[in-house]
């Protein structure tokens, strides 16, 4: 079963939000623009492997996308994981166009497209560093060590070249072979180390460990300000901004659609560029309205909880109401 199902990662999210509210002429428009291609590249990637575990018996597999740990100065970051009573198999998925040049001697990878060369890490290393931290993190947490597996998975149709391979038990496949590697990872694993019970914790304390990543978009890029950011609620039917309140409703001026939601779009992407902290002032001058009553009632709708009183309070927008496990 899906202990993590495949959704959008939050600073996926964050991109997107970012670029939906800023000038096309923006200077640091071409920069988001080229960070948020990359990682929708590696997410379409690692959609593709669902497509074979959803094959899987759910009975017999927890299965987690997109997992992030951070322990004092190590982060490690798993595209999928694979829980059994058995063993444990990583996935680091690469979803990446051209000819692709494994060289095991200088552990890199070379990307050749168009002329041009691009040097990678081995994502073979990269997916046993992911193991060990993992199998010393559950045998931290478990009497007993859970046999460990790991594969790196190309899920484009990148040509492939391996040099100086000296390992015969490579540990790169193609995304077709992933359910014949699953069965030979099952005959070599073939009898429980773990209780149900112990797979059920392990699988709770995995999810309340996940720290997913949060950028500070203003931070990693100077050109770009708060002030840059467009204000308004956005029409859900033609994008136009600055909806005009009216009668408990968002009137749009261009198309003249009315919604009695489109507030939770915007709060939304108020959450992922600012964060959750929002006081009444800041969601009137975020919204452009202008009424105080309105603005706390909005937010009473989609905050978790406040703290302070009258003009001193403070909000905090609650990310299970605003974020959509949709792609948006």
């Amino acid at each position: 079963m899906y202990a993590k199902p495949l959704e959008l990662p939050f600073h996926i999210l964050q991109y997107q939000a970012c670029l939906n509210r800023l000038d096309q002429e923006h200077p640091a428009r071409n920069s988001l623009d080229s960070r948020y291609n990359k990682t929708m590249t590696g997410y379409r990637g690692e959609a593709l492997i669902a497509y074979y575990l959803d094959t899987l018996p759910e009975n017999d597999y927890f299965l987690f996308h997109n997992l992030r740990f951070e322990k004092h100065a190590q982060v490690f970051q798993i595209d999928w994981l694979i829980l059994t009573q058995r063993f444990f198999l990583i996935l680091e998925v690469k979803h990446i166009k051209g000819k692709l040049i494994f060289e095991s001697d200088c552990s890199q990878m070379l990307r050749e497209i168009d002329g041009q060369i691009d040097v990678f890490d081995d994502p073979v290393l990269q997916v046993e560093r992911s193991e060990d931290l993992l199998s010393k993190w559950i045998e931290s947490h478990q009497e007993a060590a859970l046999p460990s597996e790991s594969r790196a998975v190309i899920t484009s149709n990148a040509q492939l070249e391996i040099r100086n391979n000296q390992n015969p038990s490579m540990k790169l496949i193609r995304k077709s072979a992933l359910l014949k590697e699953m069965n030979q990872i099952n005959y070599l694993h073939r009898d429980p180390v773990i209780s149900k019970k112990n797979l059920s914790l392990i699988s709770r304390f995995l999810l309340k460990s996940n720290h997913p990543l949060v950028l500070n978009l203003f931070s990693s890029y100077k050109e770009l300000k708060p002030r840059d950011i467009i204000r308004g609620v956005q029409c859900p039917d033609c994008s136009h901004f600055h909806l005009i309140r009216n009668k408990r409703s968002w009137y749009c001026p261009k198309c003249r659609h009315f919604s009695k939601d489109a507030h939770i779009a915007a709060l939304r992407d108020y959450l992922l560029l600012f964060g959750s902290r929002i006081t009444n002032k800041q969601c009137r001058a975020f919204l452009m309205i202008k009424s105080s009553a309105v603005a706390k009632r909005l937010l009473h709708e989609v905050c978790d909880h406040f703290d302070g009183e009258k003009k001193g309070r403070v909000y905090y927008l609650a990310k299970n109401l605003l974020i959509s496990d949709k792609n948006r």
